[in-house]
């Protein structure tokens, strides 16, 4: 729960989310607080494997250096609609491959 004092002080928070359970190896939880990190986010807490919420000072939004990832993203990993494409081409493919090899055998 955030209090009316964090939120009077100034304070934002955004929570990271993963696609898959990324945050389960300290690689990539490591990675990833660095990434915002330079963005002057700080990891509040882990909320499980796939979720990361961070807190940052509204002063440190204009004093952070820009680094390469945006600011306010809420994603980590692969962009979903990138996974999504993937898996329905894994899919239209692999439904293409059963039918050659029905019809194939058929005659």
């Amino acid at each position: 729960m955030y209090t009316g004092q964090d939120l009077g002080e100034g304070w934002e928070f955004k929570i990271l989310r993963a696609n898959t359970r990324a945050f389960r190896h300290p690689d990539n939880l490591k990675q990833a607080c660095d990434e915002e990190g330079q963005n002057g986010w700080v990891l509040l807490e882990k909320l499980d494997d796939s979720r990361l919420r961070f807190k940052r000072t509204r002063k440190t939004r204009e004093t952070a250096s820009a680094g390469a990832i945006d600011p306010y993203r809420s994603h980590y990993g692969m962009d979903p609609a990138k996974l999504a494409l993937i898996i329905v081409a894994s899919i239209i493919g692999t439904l293409s491959i059963v039918l050659v090899t029905i019809a194939a055998l058929v005659h």
